[in-house]
């Protein structure tokens, strides 16, 4: 587990907008680069934007692994196939690199893992530690917590926000819910709870309710946001197989969820408010 302080600048006539990129699976033939570079673009040009990368950022699978299959390669990588890993990661960091100094923190995936405890003499964390970082914190294998500070308003509460790649194999709409819902079962004081991994896309927000220790007895009540942070990966590609289409998962809803911070002013004191959505 990892906490983490991220200090960030803020003009309240400004509204800033946090994304949350994950899943991309660079290298498998059901790689949507064309949308991916499309979003990238986007963050990339968002002056207020910043981001989280939420893992399973290349495909990292070899003749080894059993999930193997030659046909879901990337064309591109097939001259590549003794150094695979290595050669699909690069690629995604010379993808990442226009937004590189937007990352707030990045995620280890269960297939940067995976090849990592297979393929011991290469770790593709080390590939995203060199290219994020001056700009972004570790944010490790499991899950971290980030309190964001807006350093030119200290009247604005802070944020938390709680980030994992995630695990687990629900394949209903209601599992997956289930799955995001429970982040908060340990960590109930958050603002903003993401999960990558189910290849899912979308917020789903919450009201959280609370009575305080101290003063006048009243019922307090905050958003919660709970974010499936999308992919771009194809379940079913024309021409290619996956191992989602053999399995006859659902089709995935690609994109990437954004929060969007904006500041009012309420009683004389600016107050943090939340919208989402989803690009493209």
């Amino acid at each position: 587990m990892k906490l983490h302080d991220y200090t960030w600048e803020v003009k309240s006539s400004v509204l800033r907008r946090i994304y949350f990129l994950g899943d991309l699976h660079v290298g498998n033939a059901s790689f949507d680069e064309k949308n991916c570079r499309a979003v990238i673009n986007a963050i990339r040009d968002d002056d207020d934007g910043r981001f989280f990368f939420m893992g399973d950022g290349a495909e990292c699978i070899t003749p080894k692994d059993k999930r193997w299959d030659f046909e879901s390669i990337d064309p591109k990588f097939h001259q590549s196939i003794s150094h695979l890993p290595q050669a699909q990661v690069n690629y995604l960091c010379d993808l990442l690199a226009p937004i590189k100094s937007k990352c707030i923190g990045y995620h280890a995936g269960n297939h940067e893992l995976k090849i990592r405890d297979r393929n011991q003499d290469y770790d593709p964390m080390f590939d995203y530690h060199a290219l994020f970082a001056k700009e972004a914190e570790n944010l490790g294998t499991d899950i971290a917590i980030t309190r964001i500070r807006f350093i030119d308003a200290p009247r604005i509460d802070a944020l938390n926000i709680y980030t994992t790649h995630g695990y687990g194999y629900a394949t209903t709409v209601g599992g997956k819910l289930n799955n995001l819902l429970r982040l908060a079962d340990s960590f109930p004081n958050c603002d903003i709870y993401a999960r990558g991994h189910c290849h899912d896309c979308g917020v789903h927000s919450e009201p959280a309710l609370d009575v305080p220790k101290r003063g006048k007895m009243r019922l307090d009540e905050r958003l919660r946001l709970f974010i499936a942070t999308g992919c771009y990966f194809k379940t079913y590609t024309v021409g290619h197989s996956s191992y989602g289409a053999r399995r006859a998962y659902r089709a995935t809803q690609l994109g990437t969820p954004y929060v969007e911070l904006s500041y009012p002013t309420i009683n004389n004191r600016k107050k943090l408010r939340m919208n989402f959505g989803v690009i493209p």
